[in-house]
């Protein structure tokens, strides 16, 4: 199996040379985890990427020169429930591993996950989505030398920051709001667009909303809504500057987590 999954890799990346993986080694009789990257060439072994452990969810920058990945490696601590997910890069030869979002950050009360990030297209930054103790959900903009601005944040309880998506230019991000603690009837999420820096936000749709993206030319949103008639969930697309939502799809089943292709 995990020679396949090299192997494919290495089709897919060809003119790259190198492909990310996350592979679970079992040390001592516990599960850690890794970045490696296989080799395209006659080497049969994977390159390891980082050897501390407890790393996971990779993505390439743009430009294939920065790995971004989340970490337990300082956090992990069996005997809790939940544990801090740091925010850390490493080049794409696996040299230079550093932190960009560290759970021993003062403005995140002790504990902090990194839910989600995006790369920006200047392969110098990413948007993350950040919950952290005290029911505060933030959205950032984190940049490679450790800085970051703060796009939103809901710090109340009152509120929940759902899901986010970064446009395909890097210009917008969609985003959802909804009820931390929402009722048994009907609970409603609320699907807003703003800039990359957080302004101008604007409200596009809501309803029981479970999975965005962003159609290649950054025009429109395609998002999947809970049908409270017909008890399923269907694909709509709205544009980025408001108006009428349109039916993608109608069947019996649930669609959800869309995601578009390039073309």
């Amino acid at each position: 199996m995990l020679e396949n999954a090299l192997s494919g890799g290495c089709n897919k990346i060809m003119g790259r040379g190198w492909y990310v993986l996350v592979i679970l080694v079992a040390v001592v009789g516990i599960v850690d985890f890794h970045l490696v990257a296989p080799r395209c060439d006659d080497n049969k072994y994977p390159r390891q990427l980082t050897r501390h452990g407890k790393d996971l969810d990779a993505s390439w920058s743009p430009n294939g020169k920065t790995i971004a990945f989340k970490s337990l490696r300082r956090t992990y601590d069996p005997r809790v429930a939940v544990n801090s997910r740091e925010l850390w890069v490493v080049t794409a030869a696996g040299s230079e591993e550093r932190p960009l979002i560290s759970a021993d950050d003062p403005d995140f009360g002790g504990y902090m996950e990194v839910k989600k990030f995006f790369w920006f297209p200047d392969s110098q930054s990413l948007l993350c989505l950040v919950h952290s103790k005290g029911y505060k959900r933030s959205l950032y903009r984190v940049f490679l030398d450790g800085t970051r601005a703060t796009l939103l944040s809901i710090t109340d309880g009152a509120e929940w920051l759902g899901d986010a998506r970064l446009s395909p230019d890097g210009a917008k991000v969609a985003f959802t709001i909804g009820h931390a603690f929402p009722s048994r009837d009907w609970p409603t999420y609320r699907l807003y667009v703003a800039k990359a820096d957080g302004s101008n936000k604007m409200r596009l749709a809501e309803g029981l909303i479970h999975g965005l993206t962003w159609t290649p030319d950054g025009a429109s949103i395609i998002y999947s809504s809970y049908n409270r008639e017909e008890k399923n969930y269907d694909l709509w697309e709205i544009s980025v500057g408001g108006g009428e939502k349109r039916r993608i799809c109608r069947t019996r089943e649930d669609e959800t987590q869309p995601s578009c292709s390039a073309n």
